[in-house]
């Protein structure tokens, strides 16, 4: 027996002014009765439709079930699919009934096939985009890519120390922590139900928190007033293209200003200084210190030369070295000023090596003088640093040094980013120091914007204007999108869960300039499905394995599920009264499973698996091709590269 909700068939019989009589697959007794609601049917045409009641002698029948505002608002935050009905088809798109107040609008770029394949008064699946945009109404009838709807995020984690343990002072049972020997920590551990999350940290760092201390001087974080920091340098590519570089090598702010120390454990330069977090004491400690790096690092000649776009980024080129040009005329590069700027390059290669064939040095001679010549220029830039930081010293400081948000915003990042470099590439040690450092800085970039509402609020809103606004993601916008992640591991407003289809579409959209560099016949929109395919695959490693580390660090530790006395919890700030107890150290626990997503993802081979693995719905292979076509259009329509298509 149909019952409400139900889909039932039938054939239509008479047409009345108010709606249709259908004669019913499996009446039992009964026939239909479908409002008219502006279709139009033709005798014996056959219709499926859902019961909205029923009685003794009639189903009370719709193409599509009504649905209030709450329940289209429901169902366009989980993405998941609805049943709707074609209206009416015009050359820019489709209108489609899913039960609101009117029909919503399917635009010819949301379908995977043309609209010819689509015909009136036909069913259709498709999602939900925008509820109540300037237009009504927005649908999608693509295939992808979406969230994943229904992701299990296992257990909550204890992220908070138990009660036993809370009952004791934060800094004496810190300290107790700290000063317990490694087999008093495991019979603790052991023992102590209320002690055992605790102690199993301090088991967990107890190694790491040994070497919490300066190579050079040798003082720990804890003495007197040692602050420790580490080294930052500037690193140059082949491409050109200078980032700010960093290992994890506590260095203390005396081995650094007063005994001058250049040189980090491995002899690689160090230029700047910026102070860590490590706990709350250490981080009020040098927060005056951590301030003036921040500004030296973020403004003026460090900024320009490390800034996150220009020569050897994705997109089109903003270039910094080029001369000055009037207002009026573009400062961006074309692909072709790209390939004229490269030509000269390895011009001046050819005559380096024609001066060095003149002057009878050899290559390995000749790559020792100039090794020379950039190390004496980078210790005279560092001295003259130095020199203005200790004169800096010598005049009295203001009482409160305001915080440059910007640079704030720009430097931790870039920082956090070199950490993912060395991660991703490095083996064992180098992932489990990589870890600490990119840990650190996070840490570093959570107490910042828990102190200054300001920085906060910028970072939530730079967040939610990308996720709301297309026009907000473009690359003059968000010049880099790794970075721009690292801002999305402190929000407490967003998770990855809102930004994962955004941030994998514009990632994507970027890639297409790399894509059709490498295969420049993919330039054209019609090229076939699978070569765009298998090429983009081969083109997009490194953006793929960004895309996954972050996705895996923002649910197993940025946002990690937890319980508070309200319920359930994934704020970032959260992670700050773990960090305090750890002193910002991963845990082993923490290494080992990242080690492990690593190799994982050097193992993906399918896209569906990395689909899965950002946790976004996997697509069939047409509907993957279809999305990369739409890629490429956007591209062009942002002007990241000139294709060969039609524009949308």
């Amino acid at each position: 027996m149909s019952e409400v909700g139900d889909l039932v068939s039938g054939v239509a019989v008479k047409d009345c002014a108010k709606g249709f009589i259908l004669e019913l697959a499996n009446p039992r007794g009964r026939r239909g009765w479908l409002s008219r609601r502006g279709f139009v049917l033709a005798q014996q045409q056959e219709i499926s439709a859902y019961v909205t009641s029923v009685d003794e002698r009639w189903l009370c029948l719709e193409l599509v079930p009504r649905r209030s505002h709450v329940e289209l608002t429901e169902h366009m935050a989980a993405a998941t699919p609805v049943t709707g009905v074609i209206v009416s088809i015009k050359s820019y798109g489709m209108f489609v009934d899913i039960g609101g107040p009117a029909p919503g609008l399917v635009h010819v770029s949301e379908m995977d096939v043309d609209m010819d394949a689509f015909q009136v008064k036909s069913l259709v699946l498709v999602r939900i985009l925008e509820v109540d945009s300037p237009k009504g109404l927005r649908l999608t009838a693509r295939s992808g890519p979406f969230p994943r709807v229904h992701r299990a995020l296992g257990p909550c984690m204890p992220l908070l120390p138990p009660r036993l343990y809370q009952d004791l002072p934060g800094p004496a049972s810190e300290l107790l922590l700290q000063m317990l020997p490694l087999g008093t920590l495991k019979s603790l551990a052991r023992v102590s139900r209320g002690w055992r999350q605790p102690a199993e940290e301090a088991i967990s760092i107890y190694f790491d928190l040994t070497q919490l201390r300066c190579f050079h001087t040798k003082a720990a974080f804890y003495e007197a007033d040692t602050l420790l920091g580490l080294g930052v340098a500037i690193t140059e590519e082949s491409t050109g293209k200078r980032h700010l570089t960093c290992d994890f090598d506590p260095l203390s702010e005396e081995a650094f200003f007063d005994l001058h120390v250049d040189k980090g454990v491995w002899k690689q330069t160090i230029s700047y200084w910026i102070p860590m977090a490590i706990c709350k004491s250490h981080f009020e400690r040098a927060l005056e210190r951590l301030l003036a790096a921040v500004s030296q690092l973020g403004t003026g000649k460090v900024a320009e030369m490390t800034k996150s776009h220009g020569l050897g980024s994705s997109g089109r080129q903003s270039f910094s070295g080029a001369p000055s040009c009037p207002k009026d005329q573009p400062t961006t590069m074309t692909f072709q000023e790209w390939q004229e700027q490269r030509a000269a390059l390895f011009e001046r290669q050819k005559q380096q090596r024609e001066a060095r064939a003149r002057q009878g040095l050899t290559l390995e001679e000749w790559q020792k003088r100039e090794a020379r010549v950039k190390a004496e220029r980078a210790k005279a830039a560092a001295a003259k640093v130095k020199a203005a930081l200790l004169k800096a010293e010598a005049e009295p400081l203001q009482d409160v040094l305001p915080l440059d948000q910007v640079a704030a915003m720009e430097v931790l990042p870039k920082l956090m980013n070199s950490q993912i470099v060395l991660l991703m590439k490095g083996d064992v040690h180098t992932s489990e120091k990589a870890l600490a450092g990119y840990m650190a800085f996070h840490h570093t970039l959570l107490l910042l914007k828990r102190s200054y509402t300001s920085l906060s609020d910028d970072i939530e809103k730079k967040l939610r204007v990308f996720r709301e606004d297309e026009g907000m993601r473009h690359k003059e916008k968000v010049p880099n999108l790794g970075e721009f992640m690292c801002l999305l591991s402190v929000s407490d407003e967003l998770t990855w869960d809102e930004l994962a289809v955004p941030i994998l579409e514009e990632t994507f959209d970027r890639g297409v300039l790399w894509l059709v560099k490498a295969y420049p016949l993919l330039a054209d929109y019609h090229a076939p499905v699978e070569e765009r395919m298998e090429k983009t695959w081969e083109t997009g490693r490194v953006s793929r394995e960004l895309l996954m580390f972050h996705a895996w660090f923002l649910h197993h530790i940025a946002h990690i599920k937890h319980e508070h006395g309200e319920g359930m919890c994934r704020r970032a700030s959260c992670l700050l009264e773990r960090y305090e107890r750890t002193k910002g150290l991963p845990l082993q626990s923490t290494v080992s499973a990242l080690q492990q997503a690593c190799r994982r993802f050097h193992d993906i081979h399918t896209w569906q698996d990395f689909f899965v693995s950002i946790d976004v719905e996997p697509m069939e292979e047409p509907a993957i091709g279809q999305w990369l076509r739409r890629c490429a259009l956007r591209s062009q329509r942002k002007r990241y590269h000139r294709g060969r298509g039609p524009r949308s």
